[in-house]
């Protein structure tokens, strides 16, 4: 998809326009999907609200790209690039698993 590409340019050929690029792409599709999990009443019921959790990460994921943005007028850290590559994959495998299962038993696919 769009983040895995403009990840791997990232990865090849940092740049701050990169991040930049990548972080506009992830607040998009971060808005996507949360207008998709309100819409499927993903993890109202509970204690903890999974939403809530959902939308807290996608938060600390957008801030972590800014701090790397602020301090990266002084330059671009290639650890940067691999903890922003980290967050991001993690993020996928912790959170976006959870919503596409219940996705599933919902829509019975």
């Amino acid at each position: 998809g769009k983040i895995d590409d403009c990840l791997r340019r990232l990865v090849a050929k940092p740049s701050t326009s990169m991040v930049v690029e990548l972080k506009g792409i992830i607040a998009e599709h971060f808005h996507h999907e949360e207008q998709f999990l309100m819409k499927m009443d993903f993890g109202s019921s509970g204690l903890i609200s999974a939403y809530e959790s959902h939308a807290g990460d996608h938060r600390r994921i957008l801030s972590t790209i800014d701090n790397v943005l602020n301090k990266a007028s002084q330059n671009l850290c290639q650890s940067d690039i691999s903890n922003i590559a980290s967050i991001i994959h993690q993020h996928g495998e912790r959170f976006d698993i959870l919503y596409a299962k219940e996705s599933e038993c919902k829509t019975g696919t």
